[in-house]
């Protein structure tokens, strides 16, 4: 009985030796939990960036990237950092480039967080003169070489989800021919040279409502801008049914995954939307179901570009081809092509 009782007593103490180790353990591990956190807390020398987006990253780029002189990558720069899963700015760096001292300096900050109605406001603010975008219609016509009705632009008209207007949009065909040499070259990508004019002229009756361009940037994003009835440059549509603001409402879409008509449903027809027809207005030869198909334009956006563009002019080249009036060159780009 007394060895029973000294064995339970040794026991017991041993135990309890154990537990106070593994305590005293989990005691010496809490200062370190600590400091990793604080390693991570916002510095009173940075601004902590919350846009609520699972995007960050890309609109930063997009919007800061081009003017940083070391290059277009906010992250690869020091501009910005990353700790964590959180994106921290740099207000020093940013108040030495001029173009985005504003966002420091000018008040859209109110604490040490920058949200995303603070920088849209900024981006609303700055955008076009930040990029450079001509200030009127006539100049966007000098800078993009357009002219209404120059043959050497390939037109097509659009009823789609964006407005009620018809949208009768242009693309130089010396860029889409370029984007269509090197679509096996750049990974069956359709990727458009810098400088690409896409000019959407919305049309409500017989008046010239607005006109919406994107213009290719060097670092593959595209500019966005929006013109008015009377030609000045506006940072918001006005035509039904909604107003959407330039490039804040721009960039989500161009750059998401979302399918919107009538592209998704080409080469069939697409139903009639909540706000009037979904159409694209094209012969019934271009509805080549097997170049909608090699390409899959709209679902890919290669080059974030939601029109089917180069589908619609390769499938006009295929026609052209049969009928025996296709030139020479591009008889060779299908060829390239393999179609």
């Amino acid at each position: 009985m007394e060895r029973t009782a000294l064995s339970f007593l040794k026991e017991a103490v041993r135990l309890s030796v154990r537990t106070s180790w593994m305590f005293v353990l989990m005691l010496s591990l809490i200062p370190i939990s600590c400091t990793e956190r604080n390693e991570s807390a916002d510095s009173p020398d940075t601004v902590r960036i919350d846009f609520d987006k699972s995007n960050e990253r890309l609109l930063l780029n997009y919007y800061i990237g081009p003017y940083l002189p070391e290059g277009p990558d906010v992250i690869e720069t020091g501009y910005v950092q990353k700790v964590g899963g959180s994106y921290y700015l740099d207000p020093d760096r940013i108040r030495t480039i001029p173009q985005l001292s504003r966002l420091v300096t000018d008040g859209y900050l109110d604490d040490r967080v920058l949200h995303w109605d603070e920088f849209s406001a900024f981006v609303l603010d700055t955008y076009y003169q930040n990029r450079g975008l001509p200030s009127d219609l006539q100049s966007l016509y000098t800078e993009s070489g357009f002219r209404p009705g120059d043959s050497s632009w390939f037109r097509v008209d659009v009823r789609g989800v964006m407005t009620t207007a018809l949208r009768r949009i242009y693309v130089r065909e010396q860029a889409l021919r370029a984007a269509l040499s090197d679509y096996l070259a750049n990974g069956r990508r359709l990727l458009y040279p810098p400088g690409t004019f896409i000019i959407g002229e919305h049309w409500l009756d017989t008046t010239l409502a607005e006109t919406t361009v994107m213009r290719k940037r060097a670092d593959g994003f595209w500019d966005f801008a929006i013109y008015g009835a009377d030609g000045s440059l506006v940072k918001e549509t006005q035509t039904p049914p909604k107003t959407l603001k330039a490039p804040i409402q721009c960039i989500g879409c161009h750059t998401g995954t979302k399918l919107f008509e009538p592209e998704k449903s080409f080469p069939a027809h697409a139903r009639r939307g909540p706000h009037g027809p979904r159409e694209i207005y094209v012969k019934d030869e271009w509805r080549n179901a097997s170049v909608v198909s090699f390409f899959d334009e709209h679902r890919k956006r290669s080059d974030r570009v939601l029109g089917i563009y180069n589908t619609l002019f390769v499938s006009r080249l295929l026609a052209q081809k049969r009928a025996g009036t296709l030139p020479e060159d591009d008889v060779r780009l299908l060829t390239t092509l393999g179609l």
